[in-house]
């Protein structure tokens, strides 16, 4: 389907500023009719505000708590077995490098997938 960008662009002309940024406020627009309607809005030196957080490029919804869960313990798996099979034979063992290995990817990837660093686009 192929969008007609001078008509979105006449019917934005047609109304009000208070409804041109309720419906950029609506997040349901494509990026198309986003960038029509912002051009809108420019050309009436109205200040454009900041997408919604789902038409922002490159921002995420937070993963089901299942699917971290999933991951997390995979990460568990692949670091437990890259220290029992690499590292350790390498370094000769230690508490501190096992911890190390094991114990920190799982953090560190459980709090990238936490919902909170999702919400900010991380």
């Amino acid at each position: 389907m192929k969008i007609d960008t001078d008509q979105i662009k006449s019917n934005y002309e047609l109304k009000d500023t208070s409804e041109l940024l309720s419906l950029h406020e609506s997040g349901s627009l494509s990026d198309e009719a986003y960038l029509v309607l912002e051009s809108v809005l420019a050309s009436r030196h109205v200040p454009i505000p900041k997408r919604p957080l789902e038409q922002v490029a490159g921002a995420s919804k937070p993963l089901p708590l299942g699917l971290r869960i999933v991951i997390t313990v995979t990460v568990i798996f692949v670091s437990f077995t890259a220290w029992q099979n690499i590292f350790k034979p390498l370094v000769g063992g230690g508490a501190i490098l096992h911890a190390i290995f094991t114990i920190l990817p799982p953090v560190f990837i459980w709090m990238k997938l936490s919902p909170r660093n999702a919400k900010k686009g991380e």
